[in-house]
């Protein structure tokens, strides 16, 4: 009786944590985080967990953004303060896992990512993930049609990093995301790499050579004397 009473209390505790898990999975999914971008001061102090990693994403729009949605665990929203973006960068931290741009939210309406392109992306941990570049183009000039695509512009994404994001880029590394493969950001982080390795070792060579240089005072020529 007591091994009966055991096993059907144990039965009822397993179903209620299933369900309180699965009630946490809908409050996850149901609530969307705002995507923070970062500024300089704040990646050169940040450290990721095995948790967490980067997204860095391109934007440009000939058009009135008012939020990116991306869909994941937890869903993902970014709100650009100015109308109009163009070659704007977007680097903030999310947690791992696999995300999807979703749709882009303008003036005009609602505009969906459609199924010609590949929208979907994974975050790994403790690395700056290039997801691509969100554009949304206008088609023709006297009418309000767009097209929402999602581009490789790594050459881009590399250059913003090297001159906003210099720390972070010195001890995080950098991988691509998007559609599509790609083959510059590991040959430009090879170089990258290199260039600081090289500044490294030439500091003390260099030290040595801009240190003054002590004469003895009976060594002195007569005009360095006066």
């Amino acid at each position: 009786m007591l091994i009966c009473l055991h096993e059907y209390f144990s039965t009822r505790l397993t179903k209620a944590k299933l369900v309180f898990c699965f009630v946490l999975c809908l409050f996850a999914v149901g609530c969307s985080q705002t995507l923070k971008p970062m500024t300089t001061q704040q990646s050169a102090n940040s450290s990721t967990s095995k948790l967490t990693g980067y997204i860095l994403f391109g934007l440009q729009s000939d058009a009135h953004i008012e939020h990116i949605n991306i869909m994941g665990v937890p869903p993902l929203t970014y709100s650009p303060k100015n109308s109009l973006q163009h070659n704007h960068f977007i680097l903030a931290e999310i947690p791992v896992g696999f995300y999807a741009f979703s749709s882009v939210e303008t003036g005009l309406g609602l505009i969906e990512a459609d199924g010609d392109h590949a929208w979907s992306f994974k975050i790994d941990s403790q690395k700056i993930n290039y997801v691509g570049h969100l554009e949304l183009q206008s088609l023709f000039k006297w009418c309000h049609c767009y097209r929402l695509q999602l581009a490789n512009k790594s050459s881009f994404a590399v250059e913003y990093l090297q001159q906003t994001h210099t720390e972070l880029l010195q001890q995080t590394d950098l991988v691509y995301k998007g559609p599509g493969s790609d083959t510059f950001i590991d040959f430009a982080m090879a170089q990258y790499r290199a260039r600081a390795q090289y500044q490294v070792e030439s500091m003390p060579e260099l030290e040595t050579a801009l240190k003054p240089v002590s004469v003895p005072k009976g060594q002195l020529s007569k005009g360095d004397a006066k």
